[in-house]
């Protein structure tokens, strides 16, 4: 597995998130924006859920609720919980505010 920074001028228009796996080469992608050292928001952690997962055939269809998303959401919501968030507060750090509009079907993933 590689972490590979990307330039925030050459990040995709659109994506909110700061982070992204790739299946292809098996890289995580980082938009160079984001705070890769303290991992403020779990993104991190996610993208390593993706990484250990990658030869499972898993269903990527309807994100977030897709068998893809489960674990990785699982263990970046841990992760945030052990930094003392609450599920709610989640949706007030910065690189998560662009997944609020999920926030009934995440929900099922704080445990």
């Amino acid at each position: 597995m590689k972490i590979i920074i990307i330039q925030s001028k050459d990040w995709p228009k659109g994506k909110e998130q700061p982070t992204e796996f790739n299946y292809s080469d098996n890289s995580i992608y980082v938009n160079n924006s984001y705070d890769i050292k303290n991992d403020p928001c779990g993104w991190i952690v996610h993208e390593k859920v993706h990484f250990n997962e990658r030869n499972k055939n898993l269903n990527k269809d309807n994100y977030p609720d897709c068998d893809n998303e489960i674990n990785p959401y699982i263990e970046q919501f841990k992760y945030l919980k052990n930094k003392g968030y609450t599920f709610d507060n989640i949706f007030e750090l910065y690189h998560m505010k662009s997944i609020i509009k999920y926030k009934d079907i995440l929900k099922k993933y704080w445990i």
